[in-house]
């Protein structure tokens, strides 16, 4: 079964800017298909989560 494999660090604080990291697990670049053939690799998704943990956080600030 393809899988891809991600560590996220998200680092923030009082005096701390907010930073986020989102890294695959994998040594090569992978590339997985869904069952309908969309193509997608692990960097594109390493993106996805980077800037959805951005937006998500971003949006909590503008509740408070």
């Amino acid at each position: 079964m393809p899988e891809i494999n991600l560590r996220v660090k998200i680092i923030c604080g009082k005096r701390t800017p907010l930073e986020v990291y989102a890294e695959s697990m994998a040594v090569n670049n992978k590339t997985l298909v869904t069952q309908d053939g969309v193509k997608f690799t692990d960097l594109e998704v390493e993106a996805v989560v980077d800037n959805a943990i951005v937006e998500f956080i971003q949006n909590l600030k503008k509740e408070n």
